[in-house]
């Protein structure tokens, strides 16, 4: 008789210790925050509007770039101002530094023609008879040096194969997808290395027909 009040409390214990799981459960399920969402794709859509003064300070940039305005490239670019007042603050000519910086920006020799590992210098993005237009604006990179206020990102669709840039193979690219990192003052920041800007590679078409 004793052995069976011993098993009958056994089995009842176990019942209340399974009720008692599945309520644990429960509230944690309840209480538990959702996990947070994978990182914002570079191009899912944000907030940010077409009418945000990053996309016109882009689309400003990579006319002046396109129509050689050279002046207005240095005027707008965050490091060659820079460069320019610190070569003033070291008692040197900022007319000769401003001439080389020009010198160095217009030179579109057909040899550094190629997009490498998503780099390019801008000149050969935003060329005579591109045609670009932007399609969103996202919060920028997060190491530049000042900080982004926003990128934009644009598409530049070309027009002729002797103005486009090439791919790594050579082959002419027919459109991509170009970030212009922009901070609060308005100034293109350096975003890559022989250029200024975010390359997506993933949008390079060679489609030319």
């Amino acid at each position: 008789m004793r052995t069976s009040r011993v098993i009958v409390a056994l089995l009842l214990g176990a019942l209340v210790g399974l009720a008692l799981g599945v309520i644990v459960k429960g509230q944690l399920e309840t209480d538990t925050p959702p996990l947070p969402e994978r990182e914002v794709a570079v191009h899912a859509p944000t907030n940010r509007t077409l009418d945000d003064p990053i996309a016109g300070a882009a689309l400003e940039y990579a006319r002046a770039m396109q129509e050689d305005d050279w002046d207005e490239v240095v005027r707008r670019t965050w490091w060659m101002r820079a460069r320019l007042d610190r070569v003033q603050a070291e008692g040197q000519d900022p007319a000769e530094a401003r001439r080389a910086l020009i010198r160095e920006v217009s030179d579109r020799d057909p040899l550094r023609n190629r997009l490498r590992s998503g780099d390019i210098a801008d000149q050969y993005i935003f060329t005579a008879g591109a045609q670009f237009e932007v399609l969103l604006v996202d919060e920028g990179e997060e190491d530049l040096e000042p900080l982004a206020m926003g990128r934009a990102w644009m598409r530049v669709l070309y027009a002729r194969k002797d103005r486009a840039p090439l791919n790594a193979m050579g082959l002419p690219i027919r459109s991509l997808v170009a970030g212009v990192n922009v901070d609060s003052q308005g100034f293109v920041l350096k975003a890559g290395i022989s250029g200024n800007l975010n390359i997506d590679e993933g949008s390079i078409s060679l489609n030319w027909e």
